[in-house]
């Protein structure tokens, strides 16, 4: 998982955004070609603000967080990244198909 996520993630029982981040294991990756900055619109996860034009992005695209533990700010839910894939149900009242049945 991309810091950068964070931008677009949402709390999927209130809401809420941006969800705060504790990450256990990451790996640093190298990033090559011209980044755009800022490459977040709401949020920058590096920060811990609103994105800029001096915002981290090239150091932030080159995290790659393997595991860490969401916190959601609003309600207080919690939920994993377990091999780099962020382990959220879906939104409370959302209809999902299992399957394409």
């Amino acid at each position: 998982m991309k810091l950068s996520l964070l931008d677009v993630l949402f709390c999927p029982g209130c809401g809420a955004s941006p969800l705060a981040i504790e990450v256990i294991s990451e790996e640093r990756i190298e990033v090559s070609g011209k980044v755009p900055v800022p490459v977040c619109e709401r949020y920058c996860a590096a920060t811990g603000g609103p994105p800029g034009p001096s915002s981290p992005c090239v150091e932030c695209l080159g995290r790659e967080i393997l595991a860490a533990e969401l916190t959601c700010p609003s309600c207080g839910s919690r939920f994993g990244v377990d091999g780099g894939v962020p382990l959220l149900p879906p939104p409370a009242g959302e209809d999902f198909l299992v399957g394409g049945r």
